[in-house]
């Protein structure tokens, strides 16, 4: 499976990227949504987690923009945050999922486990 992740912070950029990679997924990182679009173009990845504070930009915006374009809308998007009441607000603005940070191995696993084809 090929996975997007999308956050600022390069230490949980890197828990994420070797915990997959060492189950068998490949892995794309980006640090802020800059190029995001193209990136998804040219490399279709499977499953997206976004997180909603990005350096000033908002992850909501960034999620509503990839549902509304063609080669993105069908991608399924899990919401990375730290934030109080983010999980509540990743069902109300229809997220595919939310995982918490810190987080727990297994539920990330889990989650990606979910949406294998």
């Amino acid at each position: 499976m090929k996975i997007l992740i999308v956050d600022d912070d390069k230490a949980i950029l890197e828990a994420i990227k070797i915990i997959l990679e060492n189950n068998g997924h490949k892995v794309l990182t980006i640090e802020r949504s800059a190029g995001i679009e193209e990136l998804i173009k040219s490399e279709k990845p499977d499953l997206i987690f976004l997180d909603i504070k990005l350096n000033g930009e908002s992850g909501w915006d960034i999620m509503k923009k990839l549902r509304s374009t063609i080669f993105s809308k069908s991608i399924p998007i899990i919401i990375l945050s730290a934030k109080s009441g983010a999980e509540k607000e990743a069902i109300i603005k229809d997220a595919d999922g939310f995982l918490g940070k810190p987080f727990e191995i297994k539920d990330l696993l889990n989650l990606v486990e979910k949406y294998k084809n």
